[in-house]
């Protein structure tokens, strides 16, 4: 597909803009090369490769899952300013 002017004025007045005369040139330009960049990608054998979810190798390191039990909870109610039945107890923020 080959871009012409009236393509360019007719995407910018359905995106409400205001364009001059060399504004519509540039973007002639700049969609002209996208879509010839496109037209290249599209030459691109990829019949024998696995589809990707995301261009980078992501492998993560797990851990095994612990239990520890470090803190009793005595120990975190120190650290309230205000405590009742094993609950921090905070400043309403909701009416």
């Amino acid at each position: 597909m080959q871009f012409q002017s009236e393509h360019v004025k007719k995407l910018a007045k359905l995106s409400k803009l205001s364009l001059e005369h060399d504004e519509v040139s540039q973007l002639l330009l700049d969609l002209s090369s996208v879509i010839n960049w496109v037209d290249i990608l599209k030459k691109v054998n990829t019949d024998n490769l696995e589809p990707m979810f995301h261009p980078g190798d992501i492998n993560l390191r797990l851990r095994k899952d612990q239990i520890i039990n470090d803190n009793s909870i005595c120990e975190i109610l120190l650290n309230a300013p205000e405590q009742t039945d094993n609950f921090f107890i905070v400043p309403r923020v909701v009416d």
